[in-house]
C-alpha cells in the first residue's frame, strides 16, 4: 500500500451509510434482534425487547413511508421491454457516457452514441462492439437533427433486412411501389408447401427487433435519453473569453433542448414509453470558484428537468403519451473522468470522488426499473440544499469549511469535450 494512497482513504462517510442501510437501518434487520432476544428467553415483558419491537417498528414505518412518498412523487414505473428500447446517449465516447454505452452494450440493448469523437476500431471495447457511433455536435441543433435522420434510415435498412429474412425463411415475395406521399411494402404469402398447414405465420407476429446480423445491430424508435454531453473551461471569471462562455452554454445546456425537441416526440409516440435522463451537476445548487459558466450551465439543466417534468405531468397542456414518459435527474459531486482532471477533492471523507462506473450503475438501476426520480452521489449532494435553509453566514462557513472554492487550484482539464 503506497502512501499517497493509504488503507483508509477508502473508509468514506458514503460507504458507512451504505453499511448502515442494509444492516441496523433495514427493516428485517431491525426484526432479527427482538426475535434474537426471544431465542434466548426474554420475556416480552422485559424493557430490552420491548425497545428493540419498537425501534424495529419505527424503521419498518420510515421504510413503508418511503416507498410511499415515492409512489407518490414520481408515480407508477412504466413496463420495460428490452426488445424495443434504444438508448441514445450524447458524449458516449468517454468518461461517464462510454461507461453507460457498455454496459447496455454488454447486455445486447440497441444503443445510438452521438458525440464530437467517433472511437476507431481498435479503441472500442467488446462491449461497444454493436454499439453504434454518430458524428454529432449536440450543440448544433442541425448536427442533432442530422443524426436522427441516420437513426431512422439505419432503422429502414434494419426492417427490409429483417423482411428480407423472414422471406428467405417463410417464402414470402415483397413488392415496393412508390407515390408522391409515401412508401408502402406489399407482402403477400407464398407457401412452401402444398400442406396448408405448413403455411407462414402471419407477419404481424414478427419480432420487432429479430437480430439477423450480430455485425449490424438493429435500432428503432429511441425509446431512452441520456443526455450526458458536457464541457468545462474551469477559469476564473474575467479570464473567460466569449467563446469559452458560448462553448459551455451551448454544450451543457443548449444541446439538452436540441435533443429533447428532436427525440422527445419519438418518446412520446412510443407505445411503451420513453424515459429521459439528465446528468447535471451538485455544482448546479453550490456553485464554485473559477466554474462559473459550468455552474451556471448547470443550474439551468436543473430549472430546466424540472419545468419539463411539470409540463409532462400537466393533465391539461401535457402532450400524448407523457403519461408513458419518465425522467431522471442526475447531480453527482465531482466525478472521476478526464473533465476534470487535476482536481482534487477536499475531503475523501466527507466528499469522496464518484466513479463513474459507480454512477452509471445507479443510472441503470433507475432507467431498468423503469422509473422516474432523482440521484445525488455522493451522500452529501442530495443534502446540499439543505445549506439554504442556513443563516449566511453559516453558509459562508461551512463553503469555508468544504473547500469547495479551492478544488479547481489543480485543474488540468480544460478544453476537452465530452459530446
Amino acid at each position: 500500500m503506497t502512501a499517497e494512497n493509504p488503507r483508509h482513504t477508502h473508509i468514506t462517510i458514503d460507504l458507512l451509510a451504505h453499511v448502515l442501510a442494509r444492516s441496523l437501518f433495514h427493516p428485517y434487520i431491525a426484526w432479527l434482534i427482538p426475535l434474537c432476544l426471544r431465542s434466548l428467553s426474554y420475556p416480552t415483558s422485559h424493557p430490552h425487547f420491548q425497545y428493540t419491537c419498537l425501534y424495529a417498528a419505527f424503521i419498518t414505518v420510515l421504510a413503508v413511508l418511503r416507498k410511499a412518498d415515492k409512489r407518490l412523487a414520481w408515480g407508477r414505473p412504466r413496463k420495460m421491454d428490452w426488445e424495443r428500447e434504444v438508448v441514445v446517449i450524447t458524449g458516449g465516447a468517454s468518461g461517464l457516457g462510454k461507461v453507460l454505452a457498455e454496459m447496455y452494450g454488454m447486455r445486447g440493448v440497441s444503443v445510438a452514441v452521438l458525440d464530437v469523437r467517433v472511437p476507431e476500431e481498435r479503441e472500442k471495447s467488446e462491449a461497444l462492439e454493436h454499439v453504434r457511433f454518430y458524428r454529432c455536435d449536440v450543440s448544433r441543433l442541425e448536427d442533432v437533427q442530422r443524426a436522427k435522420g441516420e437513426v431512422e434510415r439505419d432503422v429502414r435498412r434494419s426492417l427490409l433486412v429483417l423482411i428480407s429474412s423472414w422471406k428467405e425463411l417463410h417464402g414470402f415475395s415483397i413488392k415496393k411501389t412508390q407515390n408522391s406521399h409515401s412508401h408502402s411494402l406489399f407482402i403477400s404469402s407464398r407457401l412452401v408447401s402444398s400442406n396448408p398447414i405448413q403455411s407462414s405465420p402471419p407477419l404481424t407476429k414478427i419480432p420487432q427487433r429479430t437480430r439477423t446480423n450480430p455485425s449490424t445491430p438493429q435500432l428503432g424508435p429511441p425509446t431512452i435519453l441520456i443526455n450526458n454531453a458536457g464541457t468545462v473551461a474551469g477559469q476564473p471569471l474575467l479570464t473567460l473569453t466569449p467563446q469559452q462562455i458560448n462553448r459551455t452554454l451551448t454544450t451543457n445546456l443548449h444541446s439538452h433542448f436540441h435533443t429533447l425537441q428532436t427525440f422527445l416526440p419519438s418518446l412520446l409516440a412510443s407505445p411503451q414509453g420513453g424515459t429521459i435522463v439528465t446528468v447535471a451537476s451538485v455544482l448546479g445548487k453550490l456553485g464554485a470558484a473559477n466554474l462559473t459558466d459550468y455552474a451556471a450551465a448547470k443550474a439551468g439543466l436543473i430549472a430546466m428537468h424540472a419545468s419539463l417534468r411539470a409540463e409532462l405531468a400537466d393533465g391539461k397542456t401535457a402532450p400524448g403519451g407523457s403519461e408513458n414518459v419518465r425522467t431522471v435527474l442526475v447531480t453527482p459531486g465531482q466525478l472521476g473522468t478526464s473533465l476534470f482532471a487535476g482536481v482534487a477533492t477536499p475531503s475523501a471523507f466527507l466528499g469522496p470522488v464518484v466513479e463513474a462506473v459507480e454512477l452509471a450503475r445507479a443510472i441503470v438501476r433507475v432507467v431498468d426499473a423503469g422509473e422516474s426520480g432523482e440521484i445525488s452521489l455522493p451522500l452529501y449532494a442530495g443534502w446540499v440544499g439543505v445549506l439554504e435553509c442556513l443563516p449566511f453566514s453559516l453558509k459562508r462557513f461551512a463553503r469555508w469549511a468544504s473547500g469547495v472554492d479551492g478544488a479547481m487550484g489543480g485543474f488540468v482539464g480544460g478544453g476537452k469535450k465530452e459530446g
